[in-house]
C-alpha cells in the first residue's frame, strides 16, 4: 500500500514538472478560446478553452486606472451617466500582444467603429500592455449591454485570445413625451383632438426611474404629477411635462396642443341618383358589361373637426372582409373643402369592366384623433352605399392552368371564366376535342370532364376541369377548345396542348421522338464517317497509305484475273460507341390574352342626395 502511494506522488510530481498546464477561466483572468474580434463568449465561471498552452494565458483587467496588474482589479459592472462614458482601461501581461475593446451585445457597427476610434494604445507610458478607451457619447441604449476587451497572444495553438467583460449601467433619462387618454402620441406629436375635459399622461423613461412630473400650460406650472385633466378653457394652448429622477436633471417634453373634436357625420352623398341613372338595369343592381356607360362616379360629404378623411371601400358578395375600393387615381384624390364650411367632399370613380368589381361600395369618414386614433362617422345605414352586379357576356380572364398529377400519366386542364347570367349546362358549356362536343361530366375516350364548380369569392365566376387520363403521345396534336355560352353572349377559347402540356411533359418520350432522334444519330455518325475516309485518302494514311491511281488501276485489273490463294492476315477492328442524341424540347407557343378594352362612359350629371333624406340643390358634374 505505502509503496502504490509513493508511486502515485512521483507521478504527479512528474506530471507538475512538464510545464503544460490546462487553463480554468475564472472571472478577471480571460477566457482563452479561438474567438474572432466582437464574438459573444461564455459567462463568467466557465471556460471555453481549446487545448493546451505552453504555461498559463495572460491575465486581463478592465480597470480605472493604469496600474498592473497585481495592483489593479477587474470591475464586474461599470456605472455610466449620460450624456458621457467616462475612461476606462484594459490592462494585461506578458504574453500578451494586442487588446481589443468591443461591445458584446450590440448589433450596430456603428458603436464598435465608435468604441475603435475612441480607444488608445498606452503600452509604452504603462511598461506593459495596456489600451485606454476614452470618453463617449452615450445614450440609453448602452444601459445593460457588455464592454468586451479581447487580449490576443501566441499561444500552443498559435494566436489565441481571452476575453474580459463589464456589464454597463448607464443612468439616463429620455425627454418625456405626452400621451391621450389611450396612450397615444399626438397628430404630428403636437395635436390631440377629445372632448373636453381631456386626460393626458407624460411618459419617460430612465435608469433610475423618474419620480417627478410636473405640468406646465402656457409656461406656466399648473400641476404635479405624472397625469393631468385638461379642461375646455385651455384649449388651443401650448402644454409641457418635465420628468426628473434622484440623478439626472429634469427634461421637459415638446409644446402639445388639445383642441375640441367633432365627430364625423356624413352629411351627404349620389348613391340614390346613381342607382336610378341609365347605368343600371331597371329596379335592379344589374349592370351590363355591354352597356356604354359603365363607369360610375361615387361622391360622398362629410362633416366634422379637424376635417375627416373620407374612406372607400368594396366588400364582395359572399364575404364580410371590407377592402379598399379601386378607386381610379383621378378620382381617389378629388377632395375639396366648400368654401366656409367644415365639410370635405370626396369622389371616387370606378369603372366596372370586369365581374370582379362586383359587391357593395361605401364610405366612411374618419378623423384623427392622435397619431394612431381615428373615430369613424356612427351615422351608416343600409342607404349609405350601392350594390353592384356586373352582368354580360362570359368573359375567360385567365389562361388555362395546368395541373400535373406526380408519378402518374394524368394531367387535368382547369379553365376559369365568368358568366351572369350562368350558362345553360350542357348546351352553354362544354369541350370541343377534334371537333367533337365533350359535355361537362362526360367522358371520350381518355378524355374527361368534372361538373361545373363556382367560385366562393365572386358568385358569377366558375370553372371547368378537363382530365386526359392516360396522357397518350397524339393528344398533344388535338384540337382542343372551351366553348361557353349565356343568354347575352357567348366565347371560345382555344387551348394549344403542346404549348401547355410541352414536350416531355407525359410520362416519357413518345415513339415519334425516339424515331426522330435514332434518324438524327444514324445521319451524324454517317457524316462523321465519311469524313473520316476522305481525310485518310487525301493525306494517305491509314489503309490508304502508299496508294496511288496507278495502284488503283492495277488493284481493278488484278480483280479481274483468277483469284490467287494469299496469305491472311489479322485485320484489328476497333469497336466505336455510339450515344444517342437527346430528345430536343418544344417551344411553347405564345397563347393570345383576352381583349381588356372596353367602352368608354359619357359624362354623367348627378345630384346630392342628404344621408337623411332630402335632396340637396347642388349638382356636381362628373
Amino acid at each position: 500500500m505505502v509503496v502504490h502511494l509513493l508511486n502515485l506522488v512521483t507521478l504527479f510530481a512528474l506530471y507538475c514538472t512538464t510545464g503544460v498546464a490546462q487553463y480554468q477561466g475564472n472571472w478577471g483572468q480571460g477566457y482563452p478560446a479561438a474567438v474572432t474580434y466582437g464574438q459573444n463568449v461564455q459567462v463568467p465561471g466557465e471556460s471555453n478553452y481549446q487545448g493546451t498552452t505552453n504555461g498559463r494565458a495572460p491575465r486581463a483587467y478592465i480597470a480605472m486606472e493604469a496600474f498592473p496588474m497585481d495592483r489593479n482589479m477587474h470591475h464586474q459592472k461599470l456605472s455610466w451617466r449620460e450624456p458621457f462614458s467616462f475612461p476606462v482601461y484594459c490592462i494585461s501581461e506578458a504574453p500578451a500582444n494586442q487588446l481589443v475593446f468591443s461591445c458584446l451585445d450590440c448589433n450596430s457597427t456603428e458603436i464598435n467603429q465608435a468604441i475603435m476610434e475612441a480607444t488608445e494604445d498606452r503600452s509604452g507610458a504603462a511598461g506593459f500592455p495596456a489600451v485606454r478607451l476614452n470618453s463617449l457619447r452615450i445614450d440609453n441604449n448602452w444601459h445593460n449591454k457588455r464592454l468586451g476587451c479581447t487580449v490576443f497572444y501566441e499561444g500552443s495553438q498559435g494566436t489565441e485570445n481571452v476575453t474580459v467583460m463589464s456589464l454597463l449601467d448607464v443612468q439616463y433619462l429620455t425627454q418625456p413625451i405626452v400621451l391621450n387618454d389611450k396612450f397615444s402620441p399626438g397628430v404630428g406629436n403636437s395635436s390631440f383632438y377629445s372632448t373636453f375635459p381631456a386626460t393626458l399622461h407624460c411618459k419617460a423613461l430612465g435608469n433610475p426611474p423618474p419620480t417627478q412630473y410636473v405640468w406646465y400650460v402656457k409656461g406656466q406650472r399648473s400641476s404635479d404629477g405624472p397625469m393631468t385633466s385638461i379642461p375646455n378653457t385651455l384649449r388651443r394652448e401650448g402644454i409641457q411635462c418635465e420628468a426628473s429622477s434622484s440623478v439626472m436633471p429634469a427634461k421637459m417634453s415638446k409644446v402639445v396642443t388639445v383642441d375640441e373634436l367633432r365627430v364625423p357625420q356624413l352629411t351627404g352623398h349620389n348613391f340614390r341618383d346613381v342607382k336610378a341613372s341609365s347605368v343600371f338595369e331597371p329596379n335592379s343592381n344589374r349592370l351590363n358589361l355591354d352597356h356604354r356607360d359603365h363607369r360610375l362616379s361615387l361622391l360622398c360629404q362629410a362633416r366634422g373637426y379637424p376635417l375627416p378623411r373620407i374612406f372607400w371601400f368594396h366588400r364582395l358578395a359572399n364575404s364580410n372582409e371590407a377592402l379598399n375600393a379601386s378607386c381610379e387615381e383621378a378620382g381617389r384624390s378629388t377632395v375639396h373643402q366648400p368654401p366656409g364650411k367644415d365639410e370635405v367632399v370626396s369622389s371616387c370613380s370606378l369603372l366596372f369592366d370586369s365581374y370582379f368589381k362586383s359587391g357593395f361600395y361605401w364610405c366612411r369618414a374618419c378623423a384623427a384623433r392622435s397619431a394612431n386614433d381615428w373615430v369613424c362617422n356612427a351615422n351608416f345605414s343600409p342607404n349609405d352605399g350601392i350594390q353592384v352586379d356586373v352582368t354580360g357576356p362570359p368573359v375567360v380572364y385567365d389562361e388555362p392552368l395546368l395541373q400535373q398529377i406526380p408519378n402518374t400519366n394524368e394531367v387535368r386542364i382547369r379553365m376559369s371564366f365568368c358568366s351572369d347570367p350562368p350558362p345553360d349546362v350542357p348546351n352553354g358549356m362544354y369541350w370541343i376535342i377534334d371537333g367533337q362536343r365533350l359535355n361537362a361530366g362526360e367522358r371520350m375516350d381518355n378524355f374527361v370532364t368534372d361538373q361545373l364548380s363556382q367560385n366562393i369569392s365572386y358568385p358569377a365566376c366558375y370553372s371547368s376541369v378537363l382530365t386526359i387520363n392516360p396522357l397518350n403521345d397524339a393528344d398533344r396534336r388535338k384540337n382542343v377548345e372551351f366553348y361557353v355560352k349565356n343568354q347575352v353572349g357567348q366565347t371560345t377559347k382555344a387551348v394549344n396542348l403542346a404549348a401547355l402540356i410541352g414536350n416531355g411533359k407525359s410520362s416519357g418520350p413518345t415513339s415519334g421522338d425516339i424515331g426522330l432522334a435514332v434518324g438524327l444519330s444514324l445521319a451524324v455518325i454517317s457524316l462523321i464517317a465519311c469524313a473520316i475516309i476522305a481525310f485518310c485518302w487525301i493525306r494517305k494514311i491509314a489503309c490508304f497509305k502508299g496508294v496511288s491511281f496507278a495502284d488503283d488501276k492495277r488493284t481493278k485489273q488484278q480483280k479481274a484475273a483468277p483469284k490467287q490463294q494469299k496469305k491472311k492476315y489479322p485485320i484489328n477492328i476497333i469497336p466505336e460507341v455510339v450515344r444517342g442524341v437527346p430528345q430536343k424540347e418544344r417551344s411553347p407557343v405564345a397563347v393570345a390574352s383576352p381583349p381588356t378594352d372596353f367602352y368608354k362612359p359619357p359624362e354623367v350629371n348627378y345630384t346630392w342626395q342628404h344621408g337623411g333624406g332630402g335632396r340637396m340643390s347642388k349638382e356636381v358634374a362628373v
